[in-house]
């Protein structure tokens, strides 16, 4: 059985996501777009649109911006020019949380 639905719900993330993209969803997994265009499709939000935030360069960048988003690599060390490029870098998630996280904002 998937599980995923039920952990979601215990960490209430379930209040926080319209759709979720699991590896039955697709044939080709990061840095192949393909996931990110599907919950995209499903959201019906045009990649220019859309901001993709992950924690790996090779993997969640790579995806973000070959499907034509901007692209929010969080760590702590920042790429270098030999690295895939993301659109912005964070140290953490404190940008996204202020803007879109639970309680306060600003």
């Amino acid at each position: 059985t998937n599980s995923l639905p039920r952990v979601m719900r215990q960490h209430g993330f379930d209040e926080l996501v319209d759709v979720v993209v699991g590896g039955y969803d697709i044939k080709r997994p990061k840095p192949h777009p393909e996931p990110l265009l599907i919950g995209l499709g499903r959201l019906g939000v045009n990649a220019n649109r859309s901001l993709f935030v992950g924690d790996t360069l090779h993997e969640d960048v790579v995806a973000g911006n070959a499907a034509g988003a901007r692209t929010v690599y969080v760590g702590k060390n920042a790429p270098t020019t030999l690295d895939p490029q993301p659109t912005y870098h964070w140290q953490d998630l404190e940008h996204l949380a202020r803007y879109y996280g639970r309680g306060k904002r600003g």
